[in-house]
């Protein structure tokens, strides 16, 4: 059974744990990236969505409010799956999550994703979810979806 909540400050170590562990692999688009209590003071400006499986934290959706860039409506999000669980539908749980909370309980319009070029797979989960390609670089892409007007 996937649950899915809100991360809390008690779940630092074992996000981090999970971060080093996608990280690994280099198909993630932050060189380096760790968690600190700081993260879970705004919930305005950025929200953790975890999914959980026998009391094991299996993936985790970080979403940002980008009100310092141009469009204070938009929301850039990253997706850690840990890798035992990939392919097992966390990851489309954490997006339908994070796109239900945009509905009901901010003001964010729109999402956005970096995807690197050596992922294919989240590049197929951002397009079966609905997002369409923005742009496109030599490392990786830009996916975008509206959620609500």
């Amino acid at each position: 059974m996937k649950i899915i909540d809100i991360a809390t400050e008690t779940d630092i170590e074992k996000l981090n744990t999970l971060i080093a562990k996608v990280n690994a692999d280099k198909t993630h688009c932050h060189e380096y990236y760790q968690l600190s209590v700081e993260d879970f003071d705004e919930i305005e400006k950025k929200i953790i969505f975890v999914t959980r499986y026998c009391n094991q934290i299996t993936g985790f959706l970080s979403l940002h409010c980008r009100n310092s860039f141009q469009n204070d409506n938009e929301g850039t999000f990253e997706v850690f799956a840990h890798p035992d669980f990939k392919g097992k539908g966390y990851g489309s749980a954490l997006i339908d999550r994070a796109e239900q909370y945009v509905i009901k309980e901010s003001n964010i319009k729109n999402l956005k994703i970096a995807v690197l070029n050596n992922n294919p797979r989240a590049k197929k989960l951002y397009i079966r979810k609905g997002f369409i390609s923005l742009s496109k670089d030599h490392k990786g892409e830009w996916f975008f979806k509206k959620i609500k007007d």
